[in-house]
């Protein structure tokens, strides 16, 4: 259990340095670009490392898990990061990092919806801090603009 916890905690520091970085870098350059440079250098990189990690596995999957593979690359690189990168574009990396950080809002309602898994009063109360965070932070950078 401590070693999720280390993990994604690590995992929110690297989510965190990337929102500050993109947005450094599109200082000099427009959003589709950096999205485009972003997913080549992330591709590349995963794809070698699973490559070399994970080969006999990889080719011994059945075929509709590349299908749901690349249904997932499509959803989370393309259309989430680009859009990401545009909202840090136009709010900055602070304020729409703590929207992004209501994700796990929406996969407990997929989650119910597609994989069945059930509502209880932890996921209830979950969701309902998370909201209420990302409200709090809206509502408190609109008053410092």
């Amino acid at each position: 259990m401590i070693t999720g916890i280390l993990l994604a905690i690590c995992a929110a520091s690297g989510f965190a340095g990337s929102a500050v970085f993109i947005k450094l870098s599109l200082q000099k350059i427009p959003y589709s670009g950096a999205t485009i440079m972003s997913l080549l250098v992330s591709a590349l990189f995963s794809l070698s490392v699973a490559l070399m990690m994970h080969f006999d596995e990889i080719i011994t999957l059945p075929p509709i898990s590349y299908l749901w593979f690349a249904i997932v690359g499509f959803i989370t690189f393309t259309g989430g990061r680009s859009l990401q990168y545009l909202a840090i574009n136009r709010m900055g990396a602070a304020r729409s990092s703590s929207l992004v950080a209501c994700s796990p809002f929406f996969a407990a309602i997929l989650a119910v919806i597609f994989l069945g898994e059930s509502i209880n009063i932890w996921l209830v109360l979950g969701t309902v801090f998370i909201v209420s965070g990302v409200v709090i932070v809206s509502l408190s950078s609109e008053k410092n603009e």
